[in-house]
Order: C-alpha cells, then sequence, then structure tokens
C-alpha cells in the first residue's frame, strides 16, 4: 500500500509540472482523433470508419510530427513564452490605467482626492460655514 501511495505521489508531482501537462494537453489537441474513439466509439464505429481495431485506429493515426514534434513545441512556447507575453499584456494594462488616469486628470484641472477625503472636507465646509452665519447673527445682535 505505500509504494502505491508513493507512486501516485510521483505521478502527481510529475503532472503538476507545467511542461508535462502542457506537453499531455497539446498532445490531445494535435491528436484528438485517438482520445475521442478510445472514450466514444464502439466496434461499429470503428469498422464504419475503415479501422480493424483500436490498435489499427492507433497505428494510423500515430506520426511522428504530431505526436512527439508538434506537442513539444506547443508545450515549450506555453511553458516559456506564455508568461513572458502575459507580463506584456499586464504591463501594457498599468500602462493604459496610469495614461488614462492621468490625462482624466489634465481634463479636470484639478488634483486627485479620495471620495471620502471629499466628503469630510465638504462637511467640514459646511459646518465653519454655519459657525460664521451663527458668529454674524451674533455680532449684530451685538451691534444693535
Amino acid at each position: 500500500m505505500h509504494k502505491l501511495d508513493e507512486f501516485f505521489k510521483e505521478l502527481k508531482e510529475r503532472l503538476s509540472n507545467p511542461f508535462i501537462s502542457s506537453f499531455i494537453f497539446s498532445w490531445l489537441i494535435f491528436n484528438w482523433k485517438i482520445p475521442i474513439a478510445l472514450l466514444f466509439y464502439k466496434q461499429q464505429d470503428l469498422s464504419v470508419d475503415g479501422f480493424k481495431s483500436f490498435i489499427h485506429l492507433i497505428q494510423n493515426e500515430i506520426q511522428i510530427k504530431d505526436s512527439i514534434i508538434s506537442p513539444f513545441v506547443a508545450a515549450l512556447i506555453y511553458t516559456f513564452l506564455f508568461p513572458f507575453f502575459k507580463n506584456l499584456i499586464n504591463a501594457f494594462n498599468s500602462w493604459i490605467k496610469a495614461w488614462g488616469s492621468s490625462l482624466n486628470l489634465k481634463l479636470s484641472k484639478s488634483g486627485s482626492i479620495s471620495v471620502e477625503k471629499y466628503i469630510e472636507l465638504r462637511n467640514t465646509y459646511s459646518a465653519r460655514t454655519q459657525l460664521l452665519e451663527t458668529t454674524l447673527k451674533n455680532e449684530s445682535r451685538v451691534l444693535e
């Protein structure tokens, strides 16, 4: 039982490798007829397509280019170039956001202030305006 657990642990570790999982995924894409036939075909379906058995189908569909070279290249591209392009896209999006914010501030001709700070300043302004009105009323009473 311990050896079986070790086997599955090792299998899980290997399949979690990005290159291996990319290779498997791309192999399934390039050789889509084989998994489809293995999962969904019956012997009659094989005969209709001109194959004697599943082995005959696999032998006819497997080619060096589609079985090894193309999935290998696709896995390399996905594993090594995709993160680079993803970071370029994220950097471009960040630049666009910063540029858009800068443009909005230039168009509004004012500085950046948070909504919370704006509400606080507005409330302070209202309170001081009321205090000034009260003070003016008191002074006018004193003067009268």
